[in-house]
């Protein structure tokens, strides 16, 4: 599929599909195909002037990487947090405050941490969200009982 959207000369759309599996990926543990994925859109985006995109893909990179390097990562996120609410992609940027919340955590930083989440959790329900809320309720209620 994307051969073909590259020969109808859509990168946008073939940008979007590329950071939608890259998240399936990420999500079913295929962190270095997902991150392949985000690094090809991230640099497109940039080359081709696709804000909101090159923010998910700094987004999806900062959850590739993780705690693997947490330094890394929290750069990605903060990247992928400015060019999210500069663009006002508000979903894009409560899934980075639930990453940015991640990292909280497993630093030991559970107030922050629960701030992030509750922030994520305010733009989730504003827009009426339903898929991101569930993993920023767990992390809450895991820090909850921690």
């Amino acid at each position: 599929m994307a051969a073909w959207l590259d020969q109808q000369h859509l990168p946008y759309t073939r940008s979007v599909v590329a950071l939608d599996l890259a998240e399936s990926y990420l999500r079913h543990g295929a962190r270095a195909r997902a991150r392949e994925a985000a690094e090809t859109v991230r640099g497109a985006s940039r080359e081709l002037g696709y804000l909101h995109l090159e923010g998910w893909a700094e987004r999806l990179l900062g959850e590739c990487v993780g705690l693997d390097d947490p330094i890394v990562a929290a750069a990605h996120l903060s990247r992928a947090a400015g060019i999210l609410e500069k663009t006002g992609a508000r979903n894009e940027l409560a899934k980075t405050l639930v990453a940015q919340a991640e990292l909280q955590r497993s630093a030991g930083d559970s107030a922050a941490a629960r701030g992030l989440l509750e922030r994520a959790l305010k733009i989730f329900d504003a827009l009426g969200t339903l898929d991101g809320p569930d993993r920023a309720r767990a992390l809450l209620a895991e820090l909850g009982a921690g």
